[in-house]
């Protein structure tokens, strides 16, 4: 499967899982996603249609696991985090400019 690059911001949420539910919520009710062009009833439809190609959106994304997995997201763990932006609590605009990840 080839990958195609997306990312989103959304406001901060302790429950991660009750953050990527309500993002894909919205990208779903906006159409925003590969092969949108049937409107589909549930976010499944258009992630089953999609196959190997997937909707090149957070769609494609179903939960939040402790590490990472197919169609899982995951969280960095401290020693990435410090790897990747040098800082413990990187800012927005730092995870954004990051072409590592």
């Amino acid at each position: 499967m080839g990958g195609w690059p997306y990312q989103y911001v959304v406001p901060f949420q302790s429950d991660a899982q009750a953050a990527l539910d309500a993002l894909r919520a919205d990208v779903f009710a906006r159409g925003d996603y590969y092969g949108s062009q049937a409107r589909p009833r549930n976010i499944k439809e258009p992630v089953d249609r999609s196959g190997e190609s997937g909707t090149r959106s957070i769609l494609d994304i179903e939960r939040v696991s402790k590490s990472p997995a197919s169609r899982r997201a995951a969280p960095l763990t401290p020693a990435e985090v410090a790897r990747y932006f040098g800082a413990a609590r990187p800012t927005v605009r730092m995870v954004e400019e990051c072409d590592d990840l």
